[in-house]
């Protein structure tokens, strides 16, 4: 995750609180930002933001506006924790909250 920009949006669940998630990105390398509207125009292609897509807080409208909005993959935080236990980036695809781009 080295070099990459993330953000981390949303309702996170006490499983994995986001500022634990967010320390998880630091630790691998990643910057983690506050907001979207922080992302670098050179970050494109190195930038994800991350969600937490469960039953309780699935809005699939609100992950389509995000990605119209920023033009950036929305991912569920799972795509995090496979890579980290992997040791490999996981595809950004396998983990894509918006299906329909």
């Amino acid at each position: 995750m080295h070099g990459m920009q993330v953000c981390c949006i949303g309702f996170f669940s006490s499983i994995l609180p986001v500022d634990q998630l967010k320390t998880i990105l630091c630790d691998c390398g990643a910057t983690v930002l506050s907001s979207p509207s922080e992302f670098s125009q050179q970050s494109a292609g190195q930038a994800v933001l991350i969600v937490e897509a469960t039953d309780r807080t699935v809005h699939w409208q609100d992950f389509q506006a995000l990605y119209k909005k920023y033009s950036l993959p929305v991912v569920n935080r799972q795509w995090v924790l496979d890579s980290v236990a992997t040791y490999c980036l996981q595809p950004l695809d396998n983990y894509d909250v918006n299906y329909s781009k």
